[in-house]
């Protein structure tokens, strides 16, 4: 500003010209420190806008106009050393626009506080925003791991240790039982939609009962893929029972779930999945511990179910996966997985294998001719 300020007084007659250049490079100035510039980079720079406009004020009263320019670098480079140094961490949390605590560790610290309405604010707000499956794995799931370390390094009380089970256990089925009054305030409005759409569903019936003849003159018959079950046991303690309830809520609508406890003797589990002769078998293990109960339990659900897929959900982020999966795959394991997501998506594809294969069965069975010497052989071979 000031050379352009010396060169309008030395080329000018009068003192408008001057005066004109000072207002204009005084007002820009101003303008750019604090309107433009925490505007348009602090939403790049990770700074808050109080935190550049402070910045621009204390390092233009230091160096003036020098430190106006400066003071965005200057301050992102605190910022940094914030990051990086932890004595100056206080430095990131001052100036940096992020959270000081991301959403697991809140509902962490909410749940230590014994506040669960808060708590439950946050897995909310989290599930709301990315969706239920990631709100298990990356808010409900970290807090059922902390609390195990936090319970061995007996920081935290058995008392609060429940507390924090029960209020994980709640926020999810607290969201369920919210979710199930919608159809009930809505049911007015699905009667009277009912209504009007009587016709048109007198219409479809009768075309639908034209296809159903059509089908039966041609002896075509479309199989109705039958309803899985699935098994899963909590291979060492009792937040694994929170985390394949969270499972369950994840599929339940794709197959039919049966759940056990770590109340039941490994034993009675076996033999409760031998009777029931599910689908797919999923055991659920949380770190830190599990390894020696989960090979025992691989081992003997092969022994009594030598071809039924077990699905082995080792939760948290694993430093050595590929020698536990070679490990529980030697105990007869079928599949390994970190996470909930993971297991879900697992699930939906062996499901689907299932389906395909009992339809393609059928189709078989369908097209190809029956043969009463050949029936009457195979039985033969059965008695003998």
């Amino acid at each position: 500003m000031l050379f352009p300020l010396l060169v309008s007084v030395a080329t000018s007659t009068g003192w408008t010209q001057p005066i004109a250049v000072l207002v204009f490079f005084t007002v820009s100035e101003l303008a750019t420190g604090n309107v433009i510039e925490p505007v348009l980079f602090g939403k790049t720079t990770g700074l808050t806008p109080i935190a550049l406009l402070v910045a621009a004020l204390f390092w233009a009263w230091i160096w003036g106009p020098v430190g106006l320019l400066l003071s965005t670098p200057l301050t992102v480079c605190l910022v940094v050393l914030g990051q990086h140094l932890p004595h100056l961490r206080s430095l990131k949390v001052l100036l940096a626009e992020q959270p000081v605590l991301d959403a697991r560790l809140q509902f962490f610290q909410r749940l230590l506080a014994q506040d669960l309405v808060e708590g439950r604010r946050v897995y909310k707000q989290y599930a709301n925003e990315f969706g239920q499956e990631r709100a298990f794995d990356e808010v409900l799931i970290p807090a059922l791991s902390w609390t195990r370390i936090e319970r061995g390094k007996e920081s935290i009380s058995a008392a609060e240790e429940q507390f924090i089970w029960k209020a994980t256990r709640d926020s999810f089925d607290l969201d369920e039982s919210e979710q199930a009054e919608v159809p009930e305030r809505g049911a007015a409005k699905n009667e009277a939609a009912t209504n009007h759409s009587t016709k048109n569903d007198d219409r479809s019936s009768l075309e639908n009962q034209r296809h159903i003849d059509a089908a039966d003159d041609d002896d075509v018959c479309v199989p109705t893929p039958p309803r899985r079950r699935l098994f899963g046991h909590p291979v060492h303690h009792e937040s694994e029972e929170i985390a394949l309830a969270m499972l369950s809520r994840l599929v339940e609508d794709d197959c039919d779930v049966e759940l056990s406890t770590t109340k039941e003797l490994p034993s009675k589990v076996v033999s409760k999945i031998s009777q029931c002769h599910p689908d797919i078998v999923v055991l659920t293990v949380l770190p830190p511990g599990g390894l020696p109960q989960l090979k025992y339990m691989c081992n003997e659900i092969r022994s009594s179910q030598p071809t039924v897929p077990i699905v082995v959900t080792y939760l948290g982020q694993m430093k050595d996966y590929d020698e536990l999966l070679v490990r529980i795959r030697d105990a007869g394991a079928s599949y390994l997985t970190t996470s909930l997501a993971q297991t879900k998506h697992q699930i939906d594809v062996l499901l689907k294998d299932l389906n395909q294969a009992d339809t393609n069965g059928s189709a078989c069975d369908r097209s190809r001719p029956v043969d009463a010497e050949e029936t009457n052989r195979e039985e033969a071979s059965h008695v003998s």
